[in-house]
C-alpha cells in the first residue's frame, strides 16, 4: 500500500461544493483500500473537522497558500516521505504571493524520496495554468473533468511535453451521493402555485452561454407558452450588480416577472427541491468546460429528468444522447432553440417517452465510478519511471 499527501485547501465541513465533497470522498476510499493518508489542509478558526477515518489524517498547517507556509511542512514531509502527492488546485482568492506554496513544494522532491506528483486541475485558464507553471513542469499526472479542459490544457503546454492526461469527471453528489432530503424553498413553492411546467436552469449564471441573448430567448418562450415558469439554480458568478438588474428588469418588463426564480447558491437538498418540481433541465447553454455540466447531467439522471443538451455537450459526455430519445439536443446556434424550448414543454407524450426510458438508459449506460480511475491513475503513476527533472 502506498503513502499519500493530499493537499486540498478544503475539507467538507459545513457548506462545500462537489470539487470538495469528491476530493475528500476520494481520500476516504484509498484511506479504505489501506492505502496510508495524510491530509494537508487550511486552518480555519472555529471550523470543526470531518468525521474521523483511521488511516487518514488530517493537518492543517495552512493559514494561506503563501509559500511563506512552507516551513511548516517540511518535518512532517521529512517523517511522512510520501510515495505520491495529489494536489487539488485551490481557489485564486486563496493564493498569497508571486510564489504559491503548491508551486513551491516540488522543489522539496529530493528530500521526500522524489515522489510522484498527481494535480488536479478544476481552472484551466491561461491565467491558473501560469500561476502554476513550476508545478506542472514537475507533475506526473494532470487530472481535468472533460475533454474541452484536457485540449486548453494541451494547448498551454504549446508543443512541450505533456504529463500523463486523465479525464475523470465530477460525480454526481454534492455533499453525498445519496442526498434525497428535500430543503423548502418558499419562492419555489409559490412559482410552483403558478406554473404547470418549470424549467430549471442550473449553474452560476456567468457560467452560461450570452446570458443577455439567453433570457431574450427565454422571454419569448414565456411569451409563447403560458404554462412555463423558469428557476435559474444557481448563483450570479462573475456578473456585475448593474447586469443583474439588467436581466431581472428584463423579464419585470415583458410581465414575466412573477414566472423566473433566481435561487442564488444552492444547498444539496435545495438542489434536491429544485429538481423534483422541474419539468426539464436546461443545461444547452452551459459552456462546455463548466464543471456543473457533467454533475447536473447526473443529477437529473438520478431523478429521471429529461434533458436539454448542446450537441458539442454530448460529445463529450460519456453517455450515448440522442435528440428525441433520451435528449432535446440542440446545434450550437442559440438562436436556434426556442423552438426545441417550446416543443419539449409543449409536447407532453415526447417528454414523458423521453423520462419513461431515463431509468434504464441510466443503467445501461453506467460508468466507471470517479475513484475507482483515480486509484487506476495513481497505480500507473507509482509505476512509472521518475521524472529526470526530480
Amino acid at each position: 500500500m502506498a503513502r499519500i499527501a493530499f493537499f486540498s485547501e478544503r475539507l467538507p465541513t459545513g457548506s462545500f461544493d462537489a470539487i470538495t465533497a469528491f476530493s475528500y470522498g476520494l481520500m476516504t476510499t484509498l484511506a479504505d483500500q489501506q492505502h496510508d493518508v495524510r491530509v494537508f489542509s487550511t486552518y480555519r478558526e472555529g471550523e470543526n473537522l470531518p468525521p474521523a477515518h483511521p488511516r487518514l489524517q488530517i493537518l492543517r498547517p495552512f493559514r494561506n497558500w503563501g509559500w511563506l507556509e512552507i516551513p511548516r511542512l517540511i518535518p512532517i514531509l521529512l517523517e511522512f516521505q510520501p510515495e505520491l502527492i495529489h494536489i487539488v488546485q485551490p481557489r485564486e482568492e486563496t493564493l498569497r504571493g508571486l510564489t504559491n506554496a503548491l508551486t513551491a513544494l516540488p522543489a522539496m522532491g529530493p528530500v521526500m524520496g522524489r515522489p510522484r506528483f498527481v494535480v488536479s486541475l478544476y481552472d484551466v485558464s491561461p491565467q491558473a495554468l501560469n500561476r502554476n507553471k513550476t508545478l506542472l513542469s514537475f507533475t506526473d499526472v494532470i487530472v481535468v473533468t472533460n475533454r474541452e479542459q484536457a485540449d486548453q490544457v494541451i494547448r498551454w503546454y504549446n508543443g512541450r511535453p505533456v504529463p500523463t492526461l486523465e479525464i475523470v469527471p465530477l460525480p454526481t453528489g454534492d455533499t453525498n451521493e445519496s442526498v434525497t432530503e428535500i430543503e423548502p424553498l418558499p419562492a419555489l413553492d409559490a412559482l410552483i402555485a403558478r406554473s404547470k411546467d418549470l424549467i430549471l436552469i442550473p449553474g452560476d449564471l456567468s457560467e452560461q452561454r450570452d446570458p443577455k441573448a439567453l433570457v431574450e430567448l427565454l422571454i419569448e418562450t414565456l411569451d409563447q407558452v403560458p404554462t412555463l415558469g423558469i428557476v435559474f439554480g444557481g448563483g450570479w458568478g462573475a456578473i456585475s450588480i448593474l447586469t443583474r438588474r439588467e436581466l431581472m428588469n428584463a423579464f419585470e418588463d415583458r410581465g414575466h416577472g412573477a414566472r423566473v426564480l433566481f435561487t442564488g447558491p444552492l444547498t444539496p437538498a435545495q438542489e434536491q427541491a429544485c429538481l423534483s418540481a422541474a419539468t426539464l433541465v436546461f443545461l444547452a447553454a452551459l459552456e462546455t468546460t463548466s464543471l456543473a455540466l457533467a454533475r447536473w447531467i447526473r443529477l437529473s439522471l438520478a431523478a429521471a429528468r429529461p434533458l436539454i443538451l448542446r450537441d458539442e455537450q454530448t460529445e463529450l459526455d460519456p453517455l450515448k444522447w440522442q435528440d428525441r430519445v433520451n435528449a432535446f439536443v440542440v446545434s450550437s446556434h442559440l438562436s436556434s432553440w426556442g423552438a426545441t424550448l417550446a416543443e419539449s414543454v409543449l409536447d407532453r407524450d415526447l417528454r414523458k417517452q423521453i423520462q419513461k426510458m431515463l431509468p434504464d438508459f441510466t443503467r445501461s449506460e453506467a460508468i466507471d465510478h470517479p475513484s475507482n480511475s483515480m486509484s487506476r491513475i495513481y497505480a500507473q503513476a507509482l509505476r512509472a519511471p521518475r521524472s529526470s527533472l526530480r
